[in-house]
């Protein structure tokens, strides 16, 4: 499990489902518009994006610097220029800690 991660990232979807149920090909260069970061299952926060993005820098994603010290969720889901929203991605878990720096003064006797 990370402790503390700073960026998150992914591979953009490349299918869609259209009007009829059938999968059809998506370009996220020309149709993505952001994504969608939720933190356990909390309201997803919204990170826009002028075209298809793979990543983002999580401190500049609203509520991660307030999470409080323990274990945590994120998912992430494609936003269309048109305004749907893929389902979520699958979840991976990671630790928020303060994480001590290494001993010293280490001597034998």
């Amino acid at each position: 499990m990370v402790t503390n991660p700073q960026t998150v990232s992914w591979a953009n979807a490349t299918q869609a489902t259209d009007q009829n149920g059938n999968i059809v090909s998506w370009n996220a260069t020309s149709d993505m518009a952001g994504v969608e970061i939720a933190f356990d299952g909390q309201a997803a926060v919204s990170v826009p994006a002028s075209s298809a993005i793979t990543s983002v820098t999580l401190k500049s994603v609203a509520g991660y610097s307030a999470l409080p010290a323990g274990q945590h969720t994120l998912t992430v889901s494609d936003v269309t220029k048109e305004g749907a929203v893929s389902a979520p991605s699958q979840t991976v878990t990671f630790l928020i800690a303060l994480v001590p720096m290494a001993p010293t003064n280490i001597q034998l006797a």
